[in-house]
């Protein structure tokens, strides 16, 4: 019976694989198998980091939109509505990122659709947004309309202020005036009518003053009213802006 030759320290033939495996050729599909599979599980992990920078970019200006001021005045909303816009572009051209990323077949299908419903969402409170801006910087225009009102306004009031003084030529008549002489009676009496006739005058123009006061009232009230339909529409506009957006 023929004896052994071979010892511990001979190796057996083959090629030595990386990992330190000595097979033959018949081995090569299966390690070939194992690589590929440990490739393909490395680039959908990559894939999915990718797709979850994506997401964080996206939640990052959702925030910023919900949080941001519409600004104060008509420099502050025209300011809002400049960031608004180059917001809205960089969202728009963000959708190539998406495209490169979703383009990769390692992306799965929950991945794809939770991305492009993120951006769908962002991209349309953004537009809303601006569209929401464009239109409070319209009326934030009527500033320079509005301010004029409120210094008419403010005149009117002083103007009001002063009406209410006591009117120049009825104060009371002084003693001097009122002495009259016993023994000019017929004097008297055409001094009592002509100060009838004064007094009417008088009277017919205390009532001409108070005619124009209440007019000046009644226009400074109307000039108030209207000022404070316009404060409450834009406060309730701007509220509807921050807070009626509805995220699709």
């Amino acid at each position: 019976m023929p004896v052994s030759t071979k010892t511990e320290d001979q190796k057996p033939n083959g090629p030595v694989t990386p990992l330190g495996h000595t097979c033959d050729v018949t081995c090569d599909p299966w390690f070939r198998t194992e690589l590929n599979m440990y490739i393909s599980k490395c680039e959908k992990k990559m894939a999915k980091s990718e797709v979850q920078k994506c997401l964080d970019w996206l939640f990052e200006q959702q925030g910023e939109m919900e949080s941001a001021s519409f600004g104060l005045g008509q420099n502050g909303v025209l300011e809002a509505l400049a960031l608004q816009k180059a917001k809205t572009n960089s969202i728009s051209k963000f959708q190539s990122d998406i495209d490169s990323v979703l383009s990769s077949e390692k992306v799965d299908e929950k991945s794809a659709k939770e991305l492009n419903g993120e951006y769908e969402s962002v991209k349309a409170l953004s537009d809303k947004r601006r569209s929401c801006l464009e239109v409070v910087s319209e009326i934030a225009s009527l500033e320079d309309l509005v301010q004029p009102v409120l210094n008419k306004v403010i005149s009117d009031f002083q103007a009001l202020r002063q009406a209410r003084a006591p009117v120049a030529g009825l104060e009371p008549a002084t003693e001097g005036s009122l002495q009259i002489s016993g023994r000019k009676k017929k004097k008297k009496k055409k001094k009592k009518k002509k100060k009838k006739k004064k007094k009417k005058k008088k009277k017919k123009k205390k009532q001409q003053q108070q005619q124009q006061q209440q007019q000046r009232e009644e226009k400074g009230q109307l000039i108030l009213k209207t000022h404070r339909k316009l404060l409450n529409f834009l406060f309730c506009l701007f509220d509807t802006f921050r807070y009626g957006h509805s995220v699709a």
